[in-house]
């Protein structure tokens, strides 16, 4: 029996040892692979990023540990600006100027998504791009390029932010069609939707309907069948209701914006949130259904 006991033991030391061992000889991209399609905020993923940066940590690889603390900031939505903050002072320390660039953009995203401090983005924005003279990361130039053009959508300046999205599309579009990497196509591909939408929405601010509804079903064909961009598919749905509203096809607009509504509520946008329901609230206006208008603007306010 004490032998039988023995035996236990041992196995169990043993195969404790294996399971260390083929845990710790798991590479990065066997440890990120699981979530590195997930969806953004996505807690499920933050297992596998805190294995990974403990990885990073023992290695002393600060790259990879970079990489750890940006996608913590990517899926954990209560410490975002925790995580960006850990990147930061890594970038600062032992990256290049590539990746400080990167982590003041990455702050400005927070300030501006997450927390709606757009003079605290704006900062953080010229930061990013302060760092980029002489970078030969044409992606993330065009990032950069891409929120600064958020911003000026923002407080108005209509014209120069279109200057910004147009370049940011034929950047974009251009690597649609070249051989990437997995990764690298689907980025490419999502910002170059996002680039589509802003541009929708700028030609609409700028009395452009026509060129505004041409970008956003051309948005919604390239999104409809494809569930990587159901969130993009949504900001097209977003604002072809907001056409049909103005154009008084109410019902088409009702079902445009209420089909739209869940994905970005689930994003937590809710900026562009308030602005669906601002619609909806005004299409069941028009039509007399008063509570459900009602309804509508309480949300609003809520928000």
């Amino acid at each position: 029996m004490k032998k039988f006991y023995y035996f236990l033991v041992l196995f169990s030391v043993f195969s404790h040892f294996l399971f260390s061992q083929k845990k710790e000889e798991r590479t990065y991209s066997e440890i990120r692979k699981p979530y590195e399609k997930m969806t953004i905020d996505d807690i499920n993923a933050m297992p596998y990023v805190k294995l990974y940066i403990q990885k990073a940590k023992n290695e002393n690889n600060f790259s990879k540990l970079i990489q750890g603390y940006r996608d913590g900031r990517q899926f954990d939505y209560k410490n975002k600006m925790k995580y960006a903050d850990s990147a930061l002072t890594v970038s600062l320390n032992q990256g290049t100027h590539d990746d400080i660039s990167k982590e003041y953009l990455s702050k400005g995203i927070i300030y501006y998504f997450y927390q709606k401090k757009y003079k605290l983005a704006l900062n953080e924005y010229l930061k990013a791009y302060s760092y980029l003279k002489g970078s030969k990361d044409e992606y993330h130039y065009y990032k950069v390029l891409y929120h600064l053009g958020i911003v000026k959508g923002h407080l108005g300046y209509y014209d120069e932010a279109m200057n910004h999205f147009l370049k940011c599309t034929s950047y974009y579009r251009s690597k649609l069609d070249e051989n990437h990497h997995e990764n690298e196509k689907f980025n490419h591909e999502k910002a170059y939707l996002n680039c589509l939408h802003q541009l929708t929405v700028l030609n609409r601010y700028l009395n452009n309907f026509n060129k505004s509804d041409s970008l956003s079903m051309l948005g919604y064909r390239l999104t409809a069948n494809n569930s990587d961009f159901a969130l993009e598919k949504s900001y097209f749905l977003k604002c072809i209701g907001i056409s049909r509203y103005h154009k008084k096809d109410y019902n088409g607009a009702r079902n445009q914006l209420r089909q739209c509504l869940p994905t970005i509520l689930k994003r937590n946008d809710f900026a562009w949130a308030s602005v669906v329901y601002y619609y909806l609230g005004k299409t069941y206006e028009v039509q007399n259904d008063i509570d459900r208008a009602v309804g509508c603007y309480e949300k609003i306010d809520s928000i």
